[in-house]
């Protein structure tokens, strides 16, 4: 497992694998979660990709946080709400 500056987690891009009625989510080297639910329920695969995306919008969120804390042009402004809002789904995604 590779180590994020935002915590610990398995970062090699996660995939939706369907086993007969199982719907599971891994990176081909670890098994990540299971979706319980009946696979072809449409409300099932709909978590079971957001679940594997989760890896690619945490880094994304990141990149948003860093972005705007790297121009000089912010460093006199006020904070934009949007960024509280992604700093604390960062901290529910890795605390």
């Amino acid at each position: 497992m590779k180590t994020n500056e935002v915590g610990d987690y398995t970062q090699e891009k996660w995939h939706i694998e369907v086993h007969g009625k199982k719907t599971y989510i891994d990176n081909d080297i670890y098994f990540v979660a299971k979706v319980f639910g009946k696979t072809k329920n449409e409300i099932v695969q709909k978590n079971a990709k957001l679940i594997a995306a989760a890896p690619e919008m945490l880094e994304a969120l990141n990149e948003c946080l860093n972005d705007w804390h790297s121009k000089d042009s912010n460093f006199t402004k006020k904070e934009p709400k949007y960024l509280e809002k992604i700093r604390a789904s960062i901290k529910k995604a890795t605390l």
